[in-house]
């Protein structure tokens, strides 16, 4: 699970100043039940406006988590269940929308 934590610096939407590292953070200590997942940083994923992104692998699907609930739906239901979080799937085609 890679979470964006970009920053496009001062007055530019980015997944950094929305709280991207926070929640990973959180979602780290989360995935200490989860002895197979890992969460780690990674550099822009090329959906700022949409922001913070998640990316799960190997699937490579995009979620936006904007906050704790985010984060905990994120892993109940993709995690746990398996399922995809529709609410938080980011659309495949809104790629490099940097607005």
């Amino acid at each position: 699970m890679l979470f964006c934590i970009n920053d496009r610096g001062e007055g530019r939407r980015s997944c950094d100043a929305s709280g991207a590292n926070e929640l990973r953070k959180y979602a780290k200590e989360k995935a200490e039940a989860y002895p197979n997942l890992k969460i780690e940083k990674s550099d822009c994923l090329g959906h700022c406006k949409h922001g913070p992104v998640v990316q799960i692998l190997p699937e490579k699907a995009l979620y936006r988590c904007v906050d704790t609930a985010d984060v905990d739906r994120l892993f109940f239901q993709r995690i746990d269940k398996g399922e995809a979080a529709t609410a938080l799937l980011i659309e495949r085609h809104k790629k490099h929308d940097k607005k």
